[in-house]
């Protein structure tokens, strides 16, 4: 995942080659990881579509890696203009998250909210959300 932010070109070639060999493996939650990586990198890379092709992947394994995928899915939406979409994404991943991972969430939802034009909406997230992050230098 460090890599997909560092270098997305390297990441997309080194998560292929990770959801390949998690597969043969049948080791699932390595293959929703890989699938994350790789579509947190082609975001990164500007290729949004393959982005949420490989997040939808890694989204369906139910775990605290498909929650933050869809995190990452309900960006990718964004970019794309797919806000009834992307706050789909949050809500459910909300429904997993817990502590510093639920205010980070419910801080994107508010962004989102907010892009809607869903402004009293944003703001409950938003108060919701600033303390825990405070809290947590974040």
């Amino acid at each position: 995942m460090r890599l997909a932010d560092a270098d997305p070109g390297r990441a997309i070639g080194a998560a292929a080659h990770a959801v390949r060999v998690a597969r043969r493996a049948g080791d699932l939650a390595s293959v929703a990881l890989a699938e994350q990586a790789w579509g947190a990198a082609l975001s990164q890379a500007g290729e949004v579509d393959g982005a949420i092709r490989h997040l939808r992947r890694a989204a369906a394994h139910d775990s605290d890696v498909g929650r933050q995928a869809r995190m990452k899915l309900a960006f990718a939406l964004v970019q794309r203009g797919r806000l009834p979409a992307a706050l789909h994404e949050v809500d459910v991943a909300l429904r997993g998250l817990v502590g510093h991972a639920h205010a980070v969430a419910l801080a994107q939802r508010a962004v989102i909210r907010y892009q809607a034009g869903r402004l009293a909406d944003a703001y409950v997230d938003y108060q919701a959300a600033v303390p825990v992050l405070r809290r947590s230098d974040d």
